[in-house]
């Protein structure tokens, strides 16, 4: 059912992009993963969550592939690997961190910060 769908989809989807004068987009791997893991019995939501942890690891691995490696890009042999920006240049602008409340304050942290929390000066 989930791949038929999914094979719909991209007929439409293609047919769409065909008349627009625009180039054909294949499925990516979460999104056919997931039609297959869904084909076999898991639900969407177990799919997607499969699918997101899965896709982290490979990210990461591949990252290290390509620091151990020294390249830039997997279809280059003559790129090296360049730090695009130099990291001291990098500044945090945001709130200062905030003491954590131990586990037996946090109910009492909670009520005082429903009732006047720095969270006011963000609600629309």
């Amino acid at each position: 059912m989930y791949l038929e769908f999914q094979k719909a989809l991209e007929k439409y989807f293609h047919a769409r992009r065909k008349a627009d004068g625009r180039s054909y987009v294949g499925v990516n791997v979460v999104g056919s993963g997931n039609t297959a893991l869904m084909e076999i019995g898991f639900s969407p939501n177990a799919g997607w969550c499969i699918g997101s942890v899965v896709r982290g690891f490979s990210c990461a691995a591949h990252a290290l592939y390509n620091m151990k490696k020294g390249r830039a890009w997997g279809a280059s042999r003559n790129e090296p690997m360049v730090q695009m920006i130099d990291l001291s240049m990098i500044k945090y602008v945001g709130p200062e961190d905030r003491i954590v409340p131990k586990q037996e304050e946090r109910q009492e942290y909670a009520r005082k910060q429903k009732e006047e929390g720095e969270y006011k000066q963000w609600v629309i």
